[in-house]
């Protein structure tokens, strides 16, 4: 636009077809569907066209409107410094649109019981008319001939029903949505050296999650108003309530005024008062897409560089970040209504807002530096002859050093308080509780203790290093966490626990630091002149340092909080190769 201003606008479009079966052989829940067993709505479709099809080949619908403009800018302000903007909204398959889903469902298909005949039954003679005795092969209808009741279970009897997907028709063709921003500064400090200071921002929509419970009605789960209209101590008690016959289940429903089925279809089943308040109490609905997550990332990166100078090029990098998300576990994908949360009862939450905390992906801050030195010896030092040549040239050495911040704990518990509308059980928070919650010093520190021999070390039971939970009733909790195993969380029956979904008290996990180095050594081999036999040998975690992980993160169990070792990060290693350059 002007000598010192650069404007760039762009716009992309992306288009991510929903999945489909090329035989349209495909069984998924319709919750408007009426079912001829229940006399409900709720059943079982089939992809296809004819009798109990959708008459198409999905239920999702495809989403047109993926367009993502762009914007950049760039400022000179002098002659060694630049000012660097941008904007733009991003689409990604990211496992959405289908991509974790490997079918919309395949009831129907995948189970269809077959029950074959018995040849030694020959004393049947004549019970079936025009038969010889033998009971013939009887196979059920499959696919669509299935009908809409397949899969039903509950109705009249403790029989289970078949897993089923609810297929959303508008969220499974939406692709993960990120809007991104940066604002920057770039100065020339040297004629080699720049240094760059960033703020970088991102809002993600429409995210994969890591639990299906994000949206209580369609994942099928027990409404918490149910435990507010009853009371925790009062009367919740009645959710699990069982009938057996015993018609205590439709007394329940009219005592309590509660919204329940038919007398007739909770009759002589052994299931409780719970199960009948689901939305979908004959069915087992999971919700395959419901990609509601939602993500914010700010970052302050600074960078250092230097190009290549004598041979040598210099990197240092450092990111100061925090990522909130509620793509994890969930509760309930329900409102929590007062009354129904643990050391908050006087507090009510929207649906899903209680799960927003940082992400275990989180790490706070994080230190790269990279080096290539390319170096002079056998080129312009020690390089007066062919022998010396020979001998020196050709190295080039390089290392990558990192260092990070240990990343956000997802507590749970070993055992839970009775609560049939909590999907994912996080520990109950002491409110009593103050003090260090963090023990034992670093990570990994103390699993050694002094034997009974001098000048000897033996292995003794890993500590945690997560202050201990004790204590067998409320006035007795001693530590951060009231400990399931003791029985102290059965005051807290239908409540939700407490805790945040991540690092509750501040917890993370260990930090850790790698330093990796290479050689590469060159031989030229005089085929052609760019011809040449390089030579590798890497090295990783130089300095063996172990990296630590957590043990377990469920409280109550046995080596909740101890450090373990981390599998999935590097041990010392070397590697050799060698390539040959045309």
């Amino acid at each position: 636009m002007t000598p010192k201003l650069t404007v760039n606008l762009g716009l992309r479009y992306d288009f991510y077809p929903t999945i489909t079966e090329v035989h349209n052989a495909e069984g998924f829940f319709n919750p408007t569907l009426a079912n001829p067993a229940t006399g409900l709505n709720g059943a079982l479709q089939f992809t296809g066209s004819g009798a109990n099809t959708c008459n198409c080949s999905t239920p999702v619908n495809n989403y047109y409107k993926n367009w993502g403009p762009r914007l950049g800018a760039a400022y000179q302000i002098d002659s060694k410094t630049v000012v660097r903007a941008s904007w733009g909204v991003m689409y990604s398959h990211g496992d959405a649109v289908g991509g974790l889903a490997s079918s919309l469902g395949t009831l129907g298909f995948s189970a269809a019981p077959s029950f074959k005949s018995n040849l030694a039954l020959t004393s049947m003679t004549n019970l079936l008319k025009g038969g010889n005795g033998v009971v013939p092969t009887y196979t059920l209808a499959s696919g669509a001939a299935s009908g809409p009741a397949y899969g039903t279970g509950y109705v009249g009897n403790s029989t289970a029903p078949s897993s089923m997907q609810y297929n959303d028709p508008y969220l499974g063709g939406r692709a993960p949505e990120y809007l991104n921003w940066n604002l920057g500064v770039q100065r020339q400090i040297t004629n080699t050296i720049t240094a760059t200071v960033n703020y970088v921002g991102s809002e993600g929509h429409f995210l994969q999650l890591d639990s299906n419970h994000a949206r209580g009605y369609w994942a099928d789960d027990v409404d918490p108003k149910y435990i507010a209209q009853l009371g925790y101590n009062v009367n919740a008690s009645h959710l699990s309530d069982a009938d057996n016959g015993k018609g205590n289940l439709a007394a329940d429903c009219t005592t309590y005024s509660l919204t329940c089925p038919s007398s007739a279809l909770m009759n002589n089943t052994s299931q409780k008062l719970s199960q009948f308040l689901k939305p979908f109490p004959f069915q087992s609905v999971g919700d395959t897409f419901g990609y509601v997550g939602n993500s914010n990332y700010h970052a302050l990166q600074a960078m250092l560089s230097m190009r290549r100078w004598h041979g040598l090029t210099l990197s240092a990098n450092y990111t100061f970040s925090k990522i909130i998300d509620d793509g994890g576990s969930f509760r309930t994908g329900y409102p929590i209504p007062a009354g129904t949360m643990a050391n908050h009862l006087s507090q009510a939450f929207a649906a899903d807002r209680y799960e927003r905390s940082v992400s275990t992906s989180n790490q706070p801050q994080h230190f790269v530096a990279t080096a290539v030195w390319d170096w002079p010896f056998g080129k312009s030092i020690f390089a007066g002859n062919a022998t010396e040549r020979a001998i020196l040239g050709g190295f080039t050495w390089s290392g990558v050093f990192q260092q990070f911040s240990g990343s956000p704990l997802a507590l749970t518990e070993s055992s839970a308080q009775t609560n049939p509308a909590q999907t994912t059980n996080m520990p109950i928070m002491n409110p009593a509780f103050s003090g260090p919650v963090r023990v034992n010093g670093k990570w990994g520190k103390g699993t050694f203790g002094t034997s009974t021999i001098p000048g000897t070390k033996v292995a003794t039971v890993n500590p945690s290093y997560i202050a201990p939970s004790t204590g067998t009733t409320v006035a007795t909790a001693a530590g951060p966490f009231m400990n399931p195993v003791s029985g102290i969380t059965s005051a807290y029956n239908y409540l939700f626990s407490d805790a945040p979904r991540t690092a509750p008290y501040g917890l993370t996990g260990p930090s850790n630091y790698q330093l990796d180095i290479a050689m590469i050594r060159s031989f030229p081999l005089h085929i052609t002149e760019a011809t040449k036999l390089d030579f590798r040998a890497e090295c990783y975690n130089l300095t063996n340092h172990t990296f630590f992980g957590v043990a377990n993160t469920a409280v109550g169990n046995s080596s909740f909080g101890q450090a373990t070792s981390n599998g999935s990060l590097n041990r010392k290693s070397a590697q050799f190769s060698a390539r040959i350059e045309f």
